[in-house]
C-alpha cells in the first residue's frame, strides 16, 4: 500500500493544468473547465512564471512589475492576496517560499496552438496592467515571434523540399502576418509559386509587397528580392530556360528547375 509520503511524492508528477498562452488568458483544468483567476495580476503572475517555468522567481521581481509604485509592505500584502487568490482558482498550480514563486511543468502543461489568427498575441488581454509588466510582454512578444518566424521557416522549407507547396504557403502566410515588411517570406512565397508553377502568383505577390512596402516605410523591395522575382519568371516564360508547360507534368518540371536554381530547397 502505497504510504502519504508515497502519494506526496507521486503527485506533482501529474499535470492538473492546461495554461493557454496565445490570445485571451486561460487556465484550465482537465476536464476543460476554466478555473484561471479574476483578477488581472494574479493572471499576471501566472503568465510571468510560466515565461519562466521551473525557475525561482524572487518575489521582488514580482513587485518591481505589477506594484512598482506601492511601498514594500503594502506591495508584499498585495502580491500575498494574489498567491491566496491563485491558490484558491488553481490549487497546487504554484509554489512559493519566503522569497521565491516558481511554476513546475509537472503540474501544468503550456498550450501553445499551432493555428492561429493574426491577433492571437502572447497573453493578449494582459496588457495595461503597468508600464513595467507591458514592456515585459512587449519583450516575450517580440522574442516568440523571432522563435516562431524561424520555425515557420523552416518548416516551409522542408515542404518545400518535399513538393509541398500549398502547405508550404499556409506557413509563409502566417509569417506574413507575424512580421509583414519581412522580405524573407516574400522570397519563400514566389519560390513556392514557382515551383507551382504559377507565374501569376509570384507577380501578385510581389507586387503586393512592393506596394505596402511603399505605402508604409516609403522604401522599394530590395534589390535581392527584385533579381529573384525576375529569374523565377524567366524560368517560367515562353522565352525562358527551361519553359515548362503547365499541369501535372509540369509540376514535377518546376520541382527539377526550382532545384537546379536553388540546390537542394
Amino acid at each position: 500500500m502505497a504510504t502519504l509520503a508515497d502519494l506526496v511524492e507521486l503527485r506533482p508528477r501529474v499535470r492538473f493544468w492546461h495554461l493557454e498562452c496565445r490570445g485571451s488568458f486561460a487556465l484550465k483544468r482537465a476536464d476543460g473547465l476554466d478555473v484561471g483567476p479574476r483578477g488581472r495580476k494574479a493572471r499576471a503572475i501566472i503568465a510571468y512564471l510560466a515565461a519562466h517555468l521551473d525557475e525561482h522567481v524572487s518575489r521582488d521581481r514580482l513587485i518591481e512589475l505589477l506594484w512598482p509604485d506601492r511601498p514594500e509592505s503594502q506591495a508584499r500584502g498585495s502580491l500575498r492576496q494574489s498567491f491566496l487568490e491563485i491558490r484558491r482558482a488553481a490549487p497546487l498550480l504554484i509554489a512559493t517560499d519566503q522569497q521565491h514563486a516558481w511554476l513546475s511543468s509537472r503540474t501544468v502543461q503550456i498550450h501553445d496552438p499551432e493555428h492561429l489568427s493574426g491577433d492571437e498575441v502572447l497573453f493578449g488581454d494582459l496588457d495595461g496592467i503597468t508600464p513595467e509588466f507591458d514592456e515585459w510582454l512587449r519583450r516575450e512578444r517580440t522574442k516568440q515571434g523571432s522563435r516562431e518566424w524561424s520555425d515557420l521557416s523552416r518548416k516551409a522549407e522542408a515542404k518545400l523540399k518535399h513538393g509541398d507547396e500549398s502547405g508550404a504557403l499556409q506557413l509563409i502566410d502566417r509569417m506574413e502576418q507575424i512580421d509583414p515588411y519581412n522580405e524573407d517570406w516574400l522570397r519563400l512565397a514566389m519560390r513556392a509559386e514557382f515551383q507551382a508553377g504559377h507565374p501569376a502568383g509570384i507577380q501578385t505577390r510581389f507586387r503586393q509587397m512592393r506596394n505596402v512596402l511603399k505605402r508604409d516605410l516609403d522604401v522599394n523591395v530590395s534589390t535581392q528580392t527584385c533579381a529573384l522575382h525576375d529569374e523565377l519568371l524567366s524560368k517560367l516564360s515562353p522565352g525562358g530556360d527551361p519553359q515548362p508547360p503547365f499541369g501535372m507534368d509540369a509540376r514535377g518540371t518546376s520541382i527539377v528547375a526550382a532545384r537546379k536554381l536553388f540546390g537542394s530547397i
